[in-house]
């Protein structure tokens, strides 16, 4: 049976849920999450570059998905000595010199609570004690101030970023070693880029030993991009986190082509629902003689319990306007599948129209 046929077997037998374009869980949790990166710590004032190469990831998922359509580091820097002097923060420290002092300054709460929000972005949490363990990680700058405008713009001109955390990160002003395990601690501004949403459930990440030194982190916050990505050929809109619902069109057909999950650690690229879309149809054209083209497609991140699992990218034959954008997720037990960065494209040339005698 071929994949979209046996998705609407499924669908009609009413195992997973009544709307055809309701998350397949059956199918969805036998596909490991996409993986989960923690944030580098401890490594001092300074920037890391992690390269991304987005044409190279979507000419990828056209051939795969052409292939099999819808329808058919953790470690820490190494260093060659003991005690060298670590890169410098620009934060203040407290006194005493002390994690607990560290974590109760009023002077971190503060900037957290009162940074401004940067244009384009949406704030996911503030203040926490922890930064994120997310989904393709882009890497990080550290700032001379708490500035969110600056992070943001960081992320804005990194090519994949979706999201970013900023926060205070104590760090020793030298490598610990036995001879100096317990150093005088330096305050990093940091900016940590991500190629995913992240959300509060994401922010565990609070702190490492490094011999007998406690880096910890004060003053965290999350935003995550709400700007519409242009993709060449498609018009967009931004649908914040609901996803498309669409019922039949106006002769009574369904509309709905199938999905496609990307959950291998890539940033979400939205062209690549593009190329996805684009695929599908010429397989569809090419091995069914089928005008079941697509026109319009669906993509967000798959959240469970507010982790992110995968990009899922919905399609369509025709464009559905933002009102049939009301799927919210869904209950699986205890687990709840929810949805962010929701986003629509249409094929700007040809949108899709139900087929004739239908009057539109």
């Amino acid at each position: 049976m071929h994949p979209v046929h046996a998705f609407a077997a499924l669908a009609m037998t009413g195992c997973v849920a009544a709307l055809p374009q309701s998350i397949p869980l059956d199918q969805v949790t036998e596909i490991p999450a996409a993986p989960i990166t923690e944030t580098p710590l401890g490594e001092g004032a300074g920037t890391k570059v992690i390269p991304y190469a987005p044409d190279a990831v979507v000419a990828d998922t056209f051939a795969s998905v052409l292939a099999d359509p819808a329808s058919a580091d953790k470690a820490l820097k190494r260093r060659g000595w003991d005690c060298s002097e670590q890169p410098l923060g620009a934060g203040p420290v407290p006194s005493p010199d002390t994690p607990e002092a560290f974590l109760a300054m009023e002077e971190l709460s503060n900037a957290a609570n009162d940074a401004p929000l940067p244009a384009g972005y949406l704030n996911k949490f503030k203040n926490l004690k922890g930064s994120n363990n997310a989904v393709a990680y882009l890497g990080y700058n550290t700032l001379d101030t708490y500035d969110t405008q600056a992070c943001a713009d960081s992320c804005t001109a990194k090519e994949g970023c979706s999201s970013f955390n900023i926060f205070f990160e104590r760090d020793p002003s030298v490598v610990p070693a036995d001879s100096c395990a317990k150093p005088a601690s330096t305050t990093v501004i940091k900016c940590v880029m991500w190629g995913s949403p992240i959300t509060a459930e994401t922010a565990v990440n609070t702190g490492q030993w490094r011999n007998d030194f406690h880096v910890v982190i004060a003053g965290s916050n999350g935003y995550v991009s709400e700007r519409v990505v242009p993709v060449s050929g498609y018009s967009g809109e931004s649908l914040g986190n609901v996803a498309i619902n669409a019922p039949s069109d106006c002769n009574g057909d369904d509309t709905y082509m199938g999905y496609k999950l990307f959950n291998d650690g890539q940033p979400f690229e939205i062209a690549r629902c593009a190329a996805a879309c684009e695929a599908e149809t010429k397989w569809n054209v090419e091995h069914l003689n089928s005008r079941m083209l697509c026109k319009f497609f669906n993509t967000y991140f798959l959240m469970k319990n507010g982790e992110p699992q995968g990009q899922y990218c919905s399609m369509y034959t025709q464009k559905w306007e933002k009102n049939v954008a009301v799927n919210d997720g869904q209950w699986r037990g205890e687990d709840h599948y929810t949805i962010a960065s929701s986003y629509s494209y249409s094929n700007t040339t040809d949108p899709g129209k139900p087929k004739l005698p239908c009057d539109v």
